[in-house]
């Protein structure tokens, strides 16, 4: 769903399946850093994942009214979040 904590627009993400539909992280739209400079502060948030498609390293991305993970696909120039999370 998207949030707003402590003034700071984002995502929470909620388990949807036991036992972990009572935990959720909240990622901040700390938007990227792509070649010409900051994009999407506050809107957009980009996340380096651990997933792995195919040869790819992926990332989870979102806006406002929509959420994926997709293959990394950007440039040299782009720099994403990183939020470590302990899952037990």
């Amino acid at each position: 769903e998207w949030t707003q904590v402590n003034g700071v627009n984002g995502r929470k993400f909620t388990g949807n399946t036991d036992p972990y539909k009572s935990n959720s992280v909240f990622l901040p739209a700390a938007g990227y850093s792509g070649d010409r400079g900051p994009v999407g502060q506050g809107t957009d948030g980009r996340y380096w994942s651990s997933y792995k498609l195919s040869s790819n390293a992926s990332r989870l991305q979102f806006t406002s009214g929509s959420q994926s993970i997709t293959s990394s696909g950007g440039t040299v120039f782009d720099t994403y979040s990183v939020r470590a999370v302990l899952a037990e």
